[in-house]
């Protein structure tokens, strides 16, 4: 039997901490906190998405885990979503949107969500930083207006939802008495002990009405811009279409649109014009309403002051000050101040106190 000896103040080697996950890696749940956080103060614990999902938008959920909704995989969506047939008005208006074709028809078609599911609506003000993904610049809809006095907002769907499967989805839902639910973040100053990314609920939607689906905006022998190199074309080039390929300075070509004889990719940002529609709330909440509305500040002996209501109910815009003058002025148009005169200065006559000298 051999003896190994062991040298004196070895020890063995631990194993090495895995590092802690960064970004994504950490988890839907654990990464986007701000909207698992508005999610589980308005559909208790536990709750899985059954479309959508958490990082965008539109998120729906329903109570309870994937396996008590009777998924059998882990990865796969807790509810099941079957397609809605249209009836043939609407069949006629996808058929229209579609181009003629009729395989796509069936595309437009709403998915019936489940009747406990809640559609969540998650919206930026224009006040809140710029997001961006993958060098591509996110959210930033100019259609998303608040009108406070008869308790309505203009709501734009997304750019992808280019079959109008999410509007006539979330349309259907409320139709059906189902629950929708919006929030917004951003135009709020936020305390020491909250931050600017909590989102807040701006209200319940009762009704949604004056729905506007998705259409294509280029017409037949327009002037469109192609990315040289690639098939990708544009209709005119915004901020939400730049990207890593633009920045870079990639040749754009300028090429014409001839329906029927057209093949290559359309850019969904500026070819399309997003589906919208009109929604009624409930009841608005004040902490949403400043979340979403900058209050207007004016500065007062170095303060920065909140700008107080007249009694008309109108808030008071302070006057501009006057532009410097840029060229000279005529004699005729100087107005010399003319400053008192201490008449008991000595070395000065009467006259000269009088103006007469």
């Amino acid at each position: 039997m051999v003896v190994i000896k062991k040298e004196p103040g070895t020890k063995p080697e631990k194993a090495k901490a895995k590092p802690a996950k960064l970004g994504y890696a950490k988890g839907a749940k654990a990464h986007y906190k701000f909207q698992v956080a508005l999610i589980s103060s308005i559909v208790p614990e536990p709750w899985t998405v059954c479309m959508g999902g958490l990082g965008s938008g539109i998120v729906c959920v329903r109570p309870g885990t994937e396996k008590s909704s009777g998924s059998s995989s882990s990865k796969a969506p807790a509810a099941k979503v079957k397609k809605e047939k249209l009836n043939e008005g609407e069949e006629d208006e996808a058929r229209a949107d579609a181009g003629g074709d009729d395989d796509q028809v069936e595309e437009f078609a709403a998915k019936t969500l489940p009747e406990d599911a809640t559609v969540i609506l998650l919206i930026n003000s224009r006040h809140f930083g710029t997001m961006s993904r993958g060098g591509r610049t996110l959210g930033d809809y100019p259609g998303d207006v608040l009108d406070v006095e008869h308790g309505q907002m203009r709501w734009c769907s997304q750019h992808r939802d280019r079959r109008n499967t999410i509007l006539n989805s979330i349309v259907a839902h409320s139709e059906r008495g189902g629950r929708i639910v919006v929030a917004t973040r951003g135009a709020a100053e936020a305390s020491a002990e909250e931050d600017c990314r909590q989102f807040k609920t701006l209200g319940e939607v009762s009704h949604i009405t004056d729905v506007i689906r998705n259409h294509f905006l280029v017409e037949d022998g327009d002037t469109v811009i192609q990315e040289r190199g690639s098939d990708l074309h544009h209709k005119v080039i915004k901020t939400q279409c730049i990207d890593t390929g633009l920045r870079s300075g990639i040749g754009l070509i300028p090429v014409k649109y001839r329906a029927g004889r057209f093949f290559g990719k359309w850019c969904l940002r500026c070819s399309y014009e997003p589906g919208c529609a009109l929604l009624h709330f409930k009841e608005l909440k004040a902490d949403g309403v400043a979340a979403f509305i900058k209050v207007e500040k004016e500065e007062k002996d170095g303060l920065l002051l909140k700008k107080e209501p007249e009694e008309g109910g109108e808030y008071r815009t302070p006057e501009r000050p006057g532009k410097r003058i840029r060229q000279k002025a005529p004699m005729s148009e100087v107005v010399i101040k003319i400053e008192p005169v201490d008449k008991e200065a000595p070395g000065l006559t009467e006259a000269a106190c009088d103006g007469k000298a």
